[in-house]
């Protein structure tokens, strides 16, 4: 059996440390902005579905979310903290944010793994520079 208030406090800190409102996370999710304050208050606890949904937003496991324990000890992300926010970012954004962020990408990598001139003429150009 799991504290539903340990929930509660689990989502509630996961907010705050993403930056989101209920309002926000909701709209996210698809559901209300009332269920999920159900959930941050600790007064129901949501559907599986919804908890899938809520793990994966904020990649960590149910388990986490309902015990604040991990299921498997030693498992350990691929990603840094400062990758999985920029990846949670960038699967916000729509696709005009996601071609301007991809071009900024591509732009600083060839800056940083190629030789080259200043001049050059013989790289390829990313979207936003055609």
């Amino acid at each position: 059996m799991f504290d539903l208030s340990l929930f509660s406090e689990h989502l509630r800190s996961l907010l705050k440390e993403h930056h989101l409102s209920q309002v926000q996370l909701a709209a996210s999710l698809g559901i209300s902005k009332y269920s999920l304050n159900n959930y941050v208050n600790g007064q129901r606890l949501p559907e599986a579905s919804i908890l899938f949904a809520i793990a994966q937003y904020f990649h960590t496991s149910i388990d986490w979310l309902l015990t604040g324990k991990e299921c498997c000890s030693g498992a350990k992300s691929e990603y840094t903290d400062d990758e999985a926010e920029f990846l949670h970012m960038y699967r916000e954004l729509n696709a005009e944010g996601k071609t301007i962020v991809k071009a900024s990408c591509y732009q600083e990598y060839r800056r940083i793994t190629l030789p080259f001139s200043a001049g050059s003429s013989d790289l390829p150009k990313t979207t936003l520079e055609k």
